[in-house]
């Protein structure tokens, strides 16, 4: 387990903890304080079965610091071939002219293209998939190809008329659409739950296709898809 502080500072002792839990149920152990950064406010692992855990088909997983201290806040990417600690991995990023040019990234989830759209869409994709990091920005999502860790490359943005905060998103199974939370839209602006839903049919063109209106004000903070529930 990665566990990572949101509000620490460069004198905090903790960084990214990485935490033993091979002794389930009945203990957890400290392996180590990564001091790559001292804060992050998330983390994410790309190329990974979430139920099981495990690597998907024909994929490395590659864990994302989200929101950091370095790099004005834009993701970095980790390797965890040995899951006792982070080894950063050498990354470059090229953004399209079509694409915004805020780095920092608060939010991020990812989707493995396996279809037309890994040869038609993707700048480097490999022989069987193309791997997509979606970036929730504060202003705008964006699509990002980390097929290639080293030559990371956008892809295609997309936002929508007075967003209040981009915060995060989760992607559908089909891997054809995108639900988009913005975090203070309902206070700011009055709204009820307002939950925005973005095709990725062509990763160089995400397209606001509708959205789902609650019976309250409540916040859409995150989100996950399950199957047909969200």
């Amino acid at each position: 387990a990665y566990v990572t502080l949101d509000g620490s500072n460069s004198s905090t002792t903790d960084h990214v903890t990485i935490i033993s839990l091979n002794n389930l149920p009945h203990s957890i152990s400290l392996v180590e304080n990564n001091e790559t950064v001292y804060k992050a406010h998330n983390v994410y692992i790309s190329n990974i079965d979430h139920s099981l855990n495990t690597a998907l088909p024909n994929t490395t997983p590659t864990l994302q610091l989200i929101g950091t201290n370095k790099g004005s806040g834009q993701f970095r990417n980790y390797s965890i071939n040995d899951p006792r600690t982070l080894s950063a991995l050498p990354t470059s990023y090229t953004q399209s002219e079509s694409s915004g040019s805020r780095p920092y990234t608060h939010d991020g989830a990812s989707v493995l293209i396996d279809d037309i759209r890994k040869d038609r869409d993707c700048i480097a994709p490999t022989a069987s998939n193309c791997s997509i990091f979606i970036d929730f920005n504060e202003t705008e999502m964006l699509l990002w190809d980390i097929s290639d860790t080293s030559k990371v490359t956008s892809l295609g943005s997309v936002s929508y008329s007075n967003p209040q905060y981009v915060h995060s998103g989760w992607s559908s199974e089909d891997k054809q659409y995108v639900f988009l939370h913005d975090e203070l839209d309902e206070s700011r602006l009055g709204l009820n739950t307002t939950l925005r839903i973005f095709s990725i049919e062509d990763l160089n063109d995400p397209t606001l296709v509708g959205e789902w209106v609650g019976s309250t004000r409540a916040i859409d903070h995150n989100g996950f898809v399950r199957g047909n529930r969200y």
